[in-house]
């Protein structure tokens, strides 16, 4: 069989607040860690590091790799691979926003894709992240700036593999008063302790 090698990306989509309550509803299937294909988790942490190191080379923080977004990516490689399509919407029409808030993730602010197709290709990592380099579209989205977090999923049939990579921005968390206070009494009783010990 000849060698094939097919990609796609999203742009970044921003979530607004009333969407997010509406479209809740639903399940994204997971893949328990444990049960994963070793030569699929090998590729997805391949790939997934290939691309920090494309972020790293470009003067870009790398994303931390989240375990609820990494499910629903390797879902919808999954769905991909099952029901025959290729595409960032499943056949019921959903898109990367429905499948994150269906699979939990809901506090994201941003989000972007990243998918492809390779089959017969002995690294099936290494053509995707080439072919996903040199697509300006692939690459703005692997480059964006602006990505804090990341999911990748891997599907295969044997030399078939479908690639999803999702890009997500999370807040940073907001610094609590608790933690503030807690953090100045602990420095008083620091302050207390020193005194009783020393004399002074």
């Amino acid at each position: 069989m000849r060698d094939r090698l097919f990609a796609r990306w999203t742009l970044p989509v921003n979530v607004l607040a009333a969407m997010a309550l509406l479209m809740l509803a639903g399940c994204t299937p997971t893949i328990p860690p444990d049960t994963l294909d070793p030569v699929e988790a090998d590729v997805e942490l391949r790939t997934f590091n290939a691309i920090n190191q494309l972020r790293a080379d470009n003067g870009l923080p790398p994303l931390v790799r989240n375990g609820a977004v990494d499910a629903v990516a390797r879902a919808h490689s999954a769905d991909m691979l099952t029901r025959d399509f290729f595409d960032h919407e499943n056949p019921e029409g959903d898109t990367v926003q429905d499948r994150l808030l269906a699979g939990g993730v809901t506090t994201m602010t941003s989000m972007g894709e990243n998918i492809a197709f390779a089959s017969g290709f002995p690294d099936p990592v290494e053509v995707t992240v080439q072919g996903w380099v040199d697509s300006p579209g692939h690459l703005a989205n692997i480059l964006h700036p602006d990505w804090t977090h990341s999911g990748m999923g891997v599907a295969r049939n044997g030399s078939t593999f479908y690639f999803t990579q999702v890009f997500v921005v999370f807040p940073a968390p907001p610094k609590s008063a608790w933690h503030d206070s807690f953090r100045q009494t602990a420095l008083e009783w620091m302050g207390l302790l020193h005194a009783l010990v020393t004399g002074e």
